[in-house]
């Protein structure tokens, strides 16, 4: 498994939908939808358009990943969902409506178009939720953040959330975690849903 890009140079970019009774596990490489180009080093230059959304549902095992990327230079990145019946473990989460100079993974964030971000969703409804494992991002830098919602049974210790936005005419991204039975652990991890403008 080496990851699995539905990604287009413009236009829109194709949904990820991985379903599975059991366990799912994505470690071995990132899921992508984008909308750019990415040159033989992996630095990409996202254009402007519609990324697609990426959903994983476990209905009776975990949920285990690396990156999950949805982006563009301008127009509405792609709402990330993970739900599943036990635990939950992410890396790095993205969904992103700028530039990026680097990586997808770890490239710098600037100015691009405007457009808004989707919202990340992760649900575990008998176990754990732990994102330490990378941060989550819903920016948008010229426009609306997407809300970041993470749910669980059991515990949820969280890693840095940035759900940033940055629009003249107002509005602010919501935070939410919510554990039925158990705690919130942050560890000095920061949650950002502040509107720059």
């Amino acid at each position: 498994f080496g990851g699995i890009d539905t990604g287009t140079a413009s236009g829109t970019a194709g949904e990820i939908r991985l379903l599975a009774e059991g366990a799912i596990d994505t470690t071995a490489g990132y899921l992508s939808s984008i909308i750019g180009l990415v040159d033989g080093s992996g630095n990409v230059t996202l254009q402007n358009g519609t990324a697609g959304d990426i959903t994983l549902v476990s209905r009776a095992g975990t949920i285990t990943t690396a990156g999950l990327y949805s982006s563009v230079a301008g127009g509405t990145s792609g709402s990330i969902n993970l739900e599943a019946a036990g635990d939950v473990r992410t890396g790095q989460i993205r969904s992103l409506v700028g530039n990026i100079t680097g990586t997808i993974e770890t490239g710098q964030v600037s100015l691009g178009g405007s457009g808004n971000a989707g919202d990340i969703n992760i649900f575990s409804t008998n176990g754990l939720i732990d994102t330490t494992g990378g941060p989550i991002f819903s920016q948008s830098i010229n426009g609306l953040g997407g809300n970041v919602t993470l749910d669980a049974a059991g515990d949820i210790t969280a890693g840095n959330i940035i759900a940033t936005s940055n629009n003249a005419a107002g509005g602010f991204s919501v935070l939410t975690l919510t554990s039925a039975t158990g705690s919130i652990t942050l560890n000095g991890s920061s949650l950002n849903a502040s509107n720059l403008n």
